[in-house]
């Protein structure tokens, strides 16, 4: 029988590969969702990035919190997907959703918390998946941020075993980082921020040594969220 860190390296590997080919906006199905099933993906992502971050510094009764708070709110979604014409795709997204829950539940219940953490990071990339953004630039800025904290979870676990998964991560990275940096200068005239983006992308991509990757994660992660939050994408003048 597969252990449960075997299982999670199977089910992420696959699911990996839908998330990329379902990256498209074209292929999004959240033009679906009413306004309250909306509110609770918004939720359930903040609730997720929240997991991982608890889990790696291993307060485990915030993250337990919270991992009921996200139990409640897929229940919720569930809940109101039944009041409307049934959907196969977002049928199947609730199911994978709960397996993800599961696996957390098993991880941190045998104190394996970057699994545990791997498998919240994995529900966050299937919410931004089944999530509809106003830009391609802010649906690829929260797959960056999905991106830099897999690739740092998956050096932490094992980047030997992890090999494959990390080749598919950075080479996600750097076409995604590519489409933003275009629509940076395009739109923002930003060519400083984009070199000091660059700069942090190609670092990660380069290097080979697990403590520089995952301490240049943890900078990619910090850099990406301030342009989410603190509005440093300015219209060039």
């Amino acid at each position: 029988m597969k252990t449960p860190s075997v299982l999670i390296k199977a089910i992420t590997f696959g699911f990996y590969i839908s998330l990329c080919l379902a990256l498209s906006p074209a292929k999004s199905f959240a033009a679906e969702f009413t306004t309250t099933q909306v509110k609770a993906l918004n939720q359930m992502e903040v609730e997720a990035k929240t997991i991982v971050e608890t889990l790696l510094t291993k307060n485990t009764e915030t993250s337990r919190q919270h991992y009921n708070q996200l139990t409640l709110l897929i229940h919720q979604l569930q809940n109101s997907a039944r009041e409307k014409q049934y959907n196969e795709k977002l049928s199947r997204e609730l199911m994978m959703a709960y397996s993800w829950l599961r696996i957390i539940d098993i991880e941190a219940a045998r104190q394996a918390w970057v699994e545990a953490a791997i498998g919240a990071n994995q529900l966050t990339g299937m919410i931004i998946q089944a999530s509809n953004f106003p830009t391609m630039m802010e649906r690829d800025l929260e797959w960056l941020d999905y991106l830099g904290r897999d690739i740092q979870l998956l050096m932490m676990e094992d980047p030997h075993s992890n090999a494959d998964l990390l080749k598919f991560r950075k080479a996600d990275m750097s076409n995604t980082w590519e489409r933003v940096s275009a629509a940076l200068i395009e739109n923002f005239k930003n060519k400083p921020l984009v070199l000091q983006g660059k700069a942090l992308e190609s670092d990660i991509i380069a290097s080979t040594k697990p403590d520089e990757i995952i301490a240049k994660s943890e900078q990619w992660l910090t850099f990406i969220r301030s342009i989410e939050d603190t509005g440093r994408i300015q219209p060039g003048e």
